[in-house]
């Protein structure tokens, strides 16, 4: 999510699905992420489960929290409890 309300899909790209991880190593996106020059910050999820999910409902999701700006640089994803999330924040300078 950024700040002017752009949801971006990274893992998978694409599909119904998320993503099924591996329990150790690394995986690696299949391009890298350029900043852009959206205003603000850019805040990055991480999305998980022991389970398969619908990246549907993170999505909408993602996309309730980007309609507020100012709610999307802090508050949690509204998920289900079975969904885990970790996000980080990147804050631009003006």
């Amino acid at each position: 999510i950024d700040g002017g309300g752009t949801v971006t899909r990274h893992l998978p790209e694409s599909g119904e699905q998320a993503a099924k991880l591996v329990g150790s190593g690394s995986t690696e996106l299949p391009h890298a992420y350029e900043l852009d020059a959206a205003p603000g910050f850019e805040r990055f999820f991480f999305i998980t489960s022991e389970f398969p999910f619908d990246v549907s409902e993170v999505l909408a999701a993602a996309r309730r929290l980007a309609a507020n700006p100012a709610r999307a640089r802090t508050a949690e994803l509204d998920l289900r409890g079975s969904l885990a999330q970790t996000s980080f924040l990147l804050e631009k300078s003006p």
